[in-house]
């Protein structure tokens, strides 16, 4: 049986990526099994079909929604990668566009980032973060990637700081001082709270 092609013009002042959302839209309404045909676009072919790389760079549990009836794309840690369909990347990216912006999880392929028109979003990857808490780290370099991340980023920094200090383990304490100057959160008085509460056994 020849697959069933799917025709959907672009309307004036839409972007691209509502181009796409709309393709996928229609695809899923195909209930016949028939193969999903690629989607056409200006510098070449993403196939639907196609497997991209997702990798969460949230300090615990995090979901992100699929839509209506379909079960949440779970990472359960920092790092974590999971390997999606390019269709099932556009619906998450459709109800969880503002979590990647913010940082909370990367796509793992260059094409497929410059495709959607993100790679002008600016926000560190697994190595800059962890090279950040990395008590080894230049104080000043660190403390530079800091800055120049999303404020969600920062709290993950900060989250971390508060854990590794909490933990006993080597922090850079001169870091630590200047996060806490800039954030205005008291990064080791909370470590010691932690401490304290896991000492009652409360969570």
């Amino acid at each position: 049986m020849r697959s069933k092609k799917v025709s959907t013009p672009v309307t004036e002042n839409e972007s691209e990526i509502e181009t796409l959302k709309r393709q996928v839209a229609e695809l899923m309404k195909n209930k016949n099994g028939e193969v999903v045909p690629a989607v056409k676009e200006k510098d070449g072919d993403i196939r639907l079909d196609r497997v991209v790389k997702v990798m969460s760079l949230f300090r615990g549990i995090l979901n992100l929604s699929r839509g209506r009836d379909k079960d949440e794309l779970r990472f359960n840690e920092f790092g974590e990668i999971k390997r999606i369909q390019y269709s099932q990347l556009l619906e998450i990216l459709d109800r969880n566009e503002n979590f990647y912006k913010s940082g909370l999880f990367i796509i793992l392929d260059e094409e497929v980032v410059k495709k959607l028109g993100y790679e002008e979003i600016n926000f560190l990857n697994k190595e800059q973060i962890e090279k950040t808490i990395d008590h080894t780290c230049k104080t000043e370099d660190a403390f530079e990637l800091y800055k120049s991340t999303t404020e969600r980023q920062k709290s993950i920094i900060v989250d971390a700081l508060i854990e590794k200090i909490r933990d006993g383990k080597d922090v850079n304490q001169n870091l630590v001082r200047m996060i806490e100057r800039e954030s205005k959160i008291k990064i080791t008085e909370k470590a010691e709270e932690a401490k304290e509460y896991m000492a009652l056994g409360l969570p």
